[in-house]
């Protein structure tokens, strides 16, 4: 298959493992189970073998347009800078606007919410970087009701749900509404901690997932010492 042969081409052998990994991301991130490593390793250095279902996924990995992937006279190969670590681009970073067809865009923090100890904060507004991430749509299972912002993790607490420079995308709420995870200001602490709410106490449980670190209970309607920032959409590990 011709497609198969362009994403080969369009891969430096170096990088080949790097893009790898951010397909198996974007497919788990959409809910589906990924082809093995060893597999589309294989498949890439053969050329051939890659389903037509993986070609939107290789497409956002490497930042082109699936009619990119079908065009034999686009075989150029990617800058070893164009492949990123990072789970983004930056909105300012991108030329293509067919990248941004299906594309969401999400306020970068500068402040990091701790799963551990915290961070100061009396606004979260006060953390907005003035730079914007594209995400690929696929990632979220249906769209955003608002603007949405990233925000990285620090500290333990949170292990193994989330790691130290995790990301979070979160969109702005006040109050709790589901179970899940959370950015919250406790105490004037900015904080990602999964919220269980407790019918036969009625309370809410702000939990830590590792053991080693304390969990509290507050009142649903307590804002003395507890608010909530965000909803959690998408944690990027």
């Amino acid at each position: 298959m011709d497609v198969v042969k362009n994403i080969k081409a369009m891969i430096p052998p170096r990088n080949k493992k790097d893009v790898i990994a951010r397909v198996r991301e974007l497919v788990e991130a959409d809910g589906k189970k990924p082809p093995a490593e060893k597999t589309l390793y294989a498949k890439l250095s053969e050329g051939r073998g890659i389903q037509l279902w993986l070609v939107p996924y290789f497409a956002s990995a490497l930042g082109v347009t699936e009619q990119d992937l079908f065009d034999p006279s686009k075989r150029h190969k990617i800058a070893k800078e164009e492949v990123r670590k990072d789970p983004f681009r930056y909105l300012d970073e991108i030329e293509d606007a067919a990248v941004l067809k299906h594309a969401i865009t999400a306020e970068v923090m500068s402040v990091k919410a701790a799963a551990g100890t915290g961070n100061n904060i009396e606004s979260i507004d006060v953390f907005t970087t003035g730079r914007k991430a594209v995400l690929d749509s696929i990632i979220f299972k249906a769209p955003p009701k608002g603007p949405i912002r990233l925000m990285q993790v620090d500290g333990y607490s949170m292990v193994p749900m989330l790691y130290p420079d995790s990301w979070v995308i979160y969109e702005d709420a006040i109050e709790y509404t589901v179970d899940g995870l959370y950015v919250i200001n406790y105490s004037n602490e900015l904080m990602v901690k999964l919220l269980q709410f407790n019918p036969e106490e009625d309370v809410l449980e702000i939990i830590s997932k590792n053991p080693e670190y304390k969990s509290w209970k507050v009142r649903p309607g307590d804002q003395s010492t507890f608010q909530i920032v965000g909803k959690v959409l998408r944690c990027i590990i």
